[in-house]
């Protein structure tokens, strides 16, 4: 569980509440009809908030619930009285609504739409473990350290961390689909990105055709040593999409993107030391339910950023927010 401060959480609060207030005003469509029945008592936007902030905290549903039951000042920090505390089965009802979920969504699409910047996304791949008697349905898959059990992510993040777009498979899923899924995506968040970095698993020539036609982008990626003995014999042997990417990648330009691709790294490095994104609860039984834990986490590790970019601090260095 992250150890932050009220005052850092209030500020989070706020920044969470301009965001939302800003997703409420916009216009979207015709207006929705009013529903039947008795008034919801929390509104979306309220319920959201305390959500996120319990991702960024490390809070359960039910941790978030005692420590609003059982601390006036948290309490305070979203204007509820001792009386008025939305219940934990409230809370878990609400998490699960449809129109809270979209309201998400909206709010991450937001939040990374701010973070947005340059023209360079770097992208990979990392292994979400499970156990295999809490989590039946992941599966057996490998990874540069060898094989586990459980999911991966796949995310795309651009030169200052933040993450454009991501997904989650199962163990045994290649590369390529999901990353021409999250680059499809990350390319909708920021119409700016024209250079794409992958590592060797990237070096595929579908890969470097889609990119160039499908989102007017160049990928750049490691060769594979599995396909060629040297650079050289690389280039000599490649033809076609492959041997026109490969120029792009020995050139200095190629080899400067390629040595910045750490930045990939160190995102998966803060999301699992700092927002536990491996950690995944008992309630995650299958594919969809890791898809919906881990999208709260990732929206909680954009807040952070988003968080730094208002105070004008650097955007990761999230450590003195949750230390």
């Amino acid at each position: 569980m992250a150890n932050i401060s009220y005052q850092i959480a209030r500020k989070i609060v706020t920044i969470l509440r301009e965001l939302v207030a800003e997703l409420e005003a916009e216009k979207r469509g015709r207006p929705r009809a009013t529903r039947r029945g008795r008034p919801k008592r929390y509104n979306d936007s309220d319920i959201l908030v305390m959500l996120a902030l319990a991702s960024i905290m490390g809070l359960s549903l039910r941790g978030l619930y005692h420590r609003l039951k059982n601390s006036r000042l948290w309490a305070r920090l979203f204007n509820l009285k001792p009386a008025n505390i939305p219940h934990l089965a409230t809370l878990a009802r609400r998490k699960n609504d449809s129109d809270l979920r979209r309201l998400r969504d909206r709010l991450y699409k937001k939040t990374t739409t701010n973070l947005a910047s340059g023209i360079a996304a770097f992208i990979d791949a990392s292994a979400i473990e499970a156990d295999p008697k809490l989590h039946p349905n992941a599966n057996w898959g490998y990874s540069s350290k060898g094989m586990f059990y459980g999911y991966q992510l796949h995310l795309a993040c651009d030169l200052k961390g933040a993450v454009l777009f991501f997904t989650v498979t199962k163990a045994s899923s290649k590369e390529i689909a999901p990353a021409k899924y999250v680059l499809k995506e990350a390319k909708k968040i920021n119409p700016k990105l024209k250079y794409l970095t992958g590592d060797a698993s990237y070096d595929v020539t579908a890969l470097y055709r889609y990119c160039r036609k499908e989102l007017d982008a160049k990928l750049i990626a490691r060769i594979n040593p599995r396909r060629a003995i040297t650079v050289d014999n690389a280039i000599s042997l490649a033809k076609g999409e492959r041997k026109r990417a490969f120029r792009l990648t020995c050139s200095r330009f190629g080899t400067i993107l390629l040595n910045k691709r750490a930045v990939v790294e160190q995102v998966f490095s803060q999301l699992k030391e700092i927002i536990r994104i491996d950690e995944l609860p008992f309630w995650v039984k299958k594919l969809s339910h890791a898809k919906e834990h881990i999208k709260w986490l990732i929206l909680a590790y954009n807040v952070l950023l988003y968080t730094n970019k208002v105070h004008a601090e650097n955007l990761r260095s999230i450590k003195r927010l949750v230390a």
